[in-house]
């Protein structure tokens, strides 16, 4: 079975009977990789989320090794905590401050480390009250396009903006490229 899950024909076939998602502005999203890639990587993840980390750090890899662009989106719902809202905002005010040459190691010190103190990383990185305010936009789109989209898991990851087939896990993403 393996062998023929893996298939890269079997694969590219099944993905393009997954339906598929809209794109998305690149400022509502945090981006990694070549923007002018054929592939397509939108990874829709929650910061508590175990399974999303472990997602992250693989597609963390696979940007080391392949040309691929990465969007980046979070799973934010209205009765989402104040934590995730938090995190959230500060990742897109340090997006906007900088681009994204820190949020990388903020996204590892957040699911690697552990440091989830919003407050102290607001500090490390000098993130400003006005600032984090003007991401609640964001947070309102994403929430908007998570339901438009019918996500109800993380991590989602899309590819191409196809849903990832059922058959495969988040895991098996590193072996089907390309």
């Amino acid at each position: 079975m393996s062998n023929i899950k893996y298939d890269k024909n079997i694969f590219r076939t099944l993905l393009h009977e997954e339906s598929e998602v809209g794109g998305i502005p690149y400022d509502m999203s945090i981006n990694f990789g070549n923007p002018n890639s054929p592939i397509n990587i939108i990874e829709v993840i929650n910061p508590y989320c175990k399974h999303c980390a472990l997602s992250h750090r693989i597609i963390e890899n696979l940007l080391k090794e392949k040309d691929i662009s990465v969007q980046l989106v979070f799973f934010v719902q209205e009765s989402s905590d104040q934590l995730t809202n938090k995190l959230v905002k500060l990742l897109f005010a340090l997006k906007e401050k900088d681009n994204t040459n820190n949020i990388s190691t903020v996204l590892n010190d957040w699911f690697e480390q552990g440091i989830d103190d919003d407050e102290y990383l607001k500090e490390k990185y000098n993130i400003d009250e006005n600032l984090l305010d003007k991401q609640q936009i964001r947070l309102d789109w994403m929430t908007s396009w998570c339901k438009r989209n019918n996500i109800q898991y993380t991590p989602s990851l899309f590819i191409n903006h196809r849903l990832l087939p059922k058959i495969y896990k988040y895991k098996d993403i590193k072996f089907l490229f390309l």
